[in-house]
């Protein structure tokens, strides 16, 4: 469940000088942002106010907690609205969950808004922009995928995003109830056959996610948020697997979407 703000702050300030030194910021990330409000998009908070940082907390203080569209949205509207200059991520995420796929609606804003400034050994930090990327996504087709299942993405300069909606069957919806759906997870395999695996939330599909240059690792987030021209990966094709799609009807709907020319 989600973390109490109130208690989370405590645990915040608790935790400040008690960092182990590979856990702690690198001293010219700290240096970048001085005295500028900064958020973790991390599990771990400690490091910040251990570095005497100033800390602004969304509203659902750990990403992996937003696991509903509700809550995405929440932190998503916060990242447009009230965002901080530096936002910092050190690629992680709890129960090998995907950490783009965890809260899409969140990552969406962020990469609207927010460039990169600096890759660190152990941390990305992104920089608030003066203007968004783009306004609004525009849909590019629907169509029908099996689930488990998989989908190719087209191959284009401009970024693709994707959303997918899947309904659950009487015995899924009884389950979802129980607090007891199985594992499910997205592979990402990229142009160069490399792959990537985490577990993923379907219901958070909903909102648009990142598909042809989905994110993987830390250096592949770095390039993704730079300013310049695309980043020097592609992804190719999207599949789902796992006990927990069971749950699910055996056919979901897929929309493609790109940013409004």
């Amino acid at each position: 469940g989600a973390v109490r703000r109130d208690g989370f702050e405590r645990q915040l300030n608790s935790g400040s000088g008690t960092v182990p030194e590979e856990s702690r910021i690198e001293p010219e990330i700290v240096r970048l942002i001085g005295d500028s409000p900064v958020a973790s998009l991390s599990a771990t908070f400690t490091n910040l106010t251990a570095a005497g940082m100033q800390v602004r907390l969304y509203p659902v203080v750990q990403r992996y907690a937003a696991y509903t569209p509700y809550l995405d949205g929440l932190n998503a509207a916060w990242v447009r609205d009230r965002g901080p200059r530096f936002l910092l991520f050190n690629g992680g995420t709890t129960d090998d969950r995907d950490a783009w796929a965890e809260t899409p609606a969140m990552w969406l804003e962020i990469y609207r808004w927010y460039d990169t400034r600096l890759l660190g050994s152990r941390n990305l930090l992104l920089e608030r922009r003066s203007q968004p990327r783009f306004g609004a996504l525009e849909s590019r087709g629907r169509f029908a995928i099996s689930f488990p299942g998989e989908f190719r993405l087209p191959v284009a300069r401009e970024p693709v995003f994707w959303t997918m909606t899947c309904g659950h069957t009487i015995w899924g919806s009884l389950e979802k109830l129980l607090f007891r759906t199985g594992e499910i997870t997205a592979t990402v395999e990229e142009a160069d056959g490399t792959t990537l695996e985490g577990r993923i939330v379907p219901e958070l599909l909903v909102s648009p996610v990142m598909g042809n240059y989905w994110p993987g690792t830390l250096e592949e987030f770095a390039a993704l948020f730079q300013p310049g021209p695309e980043p020097g990966y592609r992804v190719e094709r999207i599949r789902f697997a796992g006990g927990g799609t069971a749950a699910y009807r055996r056919t979901c709907a897929v929309e493609l979407l790109q940013p409004a020319r």
